[in-house]
């Protein structure tokens, strides 16, 4: 014999080994067994029958090894596929996880099968919805097969359960953008689809012209959401300025909300016309978002940028969540320098309303890490209240604020007891990532 040969029939005998080790009375030896036939691939596929009818087990971690064991058969496993499909309503989550990721790894074109895969886009568990998406990918089924049954899942699942779905499915990112395209002609699923794109971002650059096809739908809340998902694109998306400025014309104002983002977020400089006469209108909220719009292609216009600023300091103090928002989106976006902000913000912060200040800080500390470097900048002031708001902002972030880890420390030397707390509970919120700053952190402690 060949070593060829011989090697082969040492692996049919540890599968043959692994087969009969499945029926042991030892829980322990079962699961052993089915991850000696995960470590077989394609070669255990004699072992298929028997770790199909492990999937039944009342042994919920001998029912996820052997999932786990088919999976790595990959295609050779096929005739477990009804069996797996079965599996992805098991009441274990970690049996439904690794039953979705086999699916994906073996392959079918099986309708019923991919049915009742889609159908657990909207599962309650995190790691599930996102196997299930990412066997979604692998298959690559067509969106006619899988829009309807993921809208009627998505229409039957709680609010919370939809955004976590829509969460899972933008972090597969360029990958389901294909999809999401097809998924934008079907009504059904047009809403959905542009949420994801949206939470996208940048990378769903490829959807701008079927998202800029929407802005003639007849639902206002379609064409409202194609043209977030076009501001959330970003300068991709300017080639399509005019159809979104025309939609500053619409008469729904979240379309025009809309529209005035998507213009200042894509950097286009179509509109102008129409953000002027906007930006002098009685919404505040739309005055913002145009405003903004102009400063962006102000082309060094103080006086656009002054406007846009102002008109952002004081959407930070609005009561509307999202104003705040837009209003912290728009001095990141335009990068207003700090001479510029920093006394207009100053003036709000210490006028001493705590719900003013506590509203902008939930607006800054929104935008994530990339805001860190400009937050910093508030713990250097002269001012007692902006190192305040800062160290709030960081706080609220928590470990997205590592960087600021160092200049928190460096603050813990204070004489100001309430500042100190204030520094120690923010250096808490970063976490383990925090670490370097213990020896201040248990120094300012031991002295309280």
């Amino acid at each position: 014999w060949g070593p060829l040969t011989a090697c082969r029939i040492a692996h049919a005998v540890e599968v043959a080994d692994a087969v009969a080790a499945l029926n042991s009375s030892d829980a322990a030896a079962r699961i052993a067994a089915t991850d000696t036939l995960a470590d077989q691939d394609g070669a255990a596929k004699a072992a298929v029958p028997a770790l199909a009818k492990a999937l039944a087990d009342p042994d919920a971690a001998l029912r996820w090894h052997a999932a786990r064991a088919l999976g790595a058969i990959g295609p050779a496993a096929a005739s477990a596929l009804p069996a797996l499909a079965k599996a992805l309503g098991d009441d274990d989550p970690l049996v439904r996880a690794h039953a979705a990721h086999a699916i994906g790894e073996i392959g079918t074109t099986d309708r019923t099968i991919i049915t009742t895969l889609v159908e657990r886009a909207t599962d309650s568990d995190g790691t599930v919805r996102q196997q299930v998406v990412e066997a979604i990918v692998e298959l690559k089924p067509g969106a006619d097969v899988v829009a309807p049954v993921l809208m009627d899942a998505l229409d039957d699942a709680e609010p919370g359960v939809v955004l976590a779905a829509i969460d899972t499915m933008a972090e597969q990112g360029k990958a389901v953008v294909p999809g999401l395209i097809q998924a934008l002609k079907d009504p059904r699923s047009q809403l959905y689809a542009t949420l994801v794109l949206s939470e996208i971002g940048p990378d769903a650059e490829d959807a701008v012209p079927a998202l800029t096809e929407l802005l003639q739908n007849d639902r206002p809340d379609i064409r409202m959401h194609a043209l977030v998902a076009l501001g959330e694109i970003g300068p991709a998306a300017a080639s399509s300025g005019s159809a979104i400025a025309a939609a500053l014309n619409d008469d729904q104002v979240a379309v025009k909300y809309a529209a005035a983002f998507a213009l200042a977020r894509s950097g286009s400089p179509a509109g102008k016309t129409e953000l002027e006469r906007e930006v002098e209108s009685s919404d505040p909220f739309l005055q913002l978002l145009s405003a903004w719009a102009l400063a962006v292609n102000s082309d060094g216009d103080s006086a656009a940028m002054r406007r846009a600023v102002e008109l952002a300091i004081g959407g930070l103090q609005s009561d509307k969540p999202q104003v705040r928002q837009a209003a912290a989106r728009a001095m990141q976006d335009l990068k207003v320098p700090p001479e510029v902000a920093g006394p207009a913000l100053l003036q709000v912060v210490e006028s001493g309303d705590p719900q003013t200040v506590a509203n902008i800080a939930d607006a800054i500390s929104s935008m994530g890490p990339e805001i860190v470097p400009r937050v910093l900048n508030g713990l250097n002031s002269d001012s007692e209240a902006m190192q305040a708001l800062a160290v709030e902002v960081l706080g609220r972030m928590g470990p997205d604020a590592k960087e600021a880890t160092g200049a928190l420390a460096a603050m813990l030397d204070s004489d100001n007891p309430e500042k100190v707390r204030e520094v120690q509970f923010a250096l808490a919120a970063i976490g383990p990532d925090a670490g370097d700053a213990v020896p201040a952190l248990v120094k300012s402690l031991s002295s309280d």
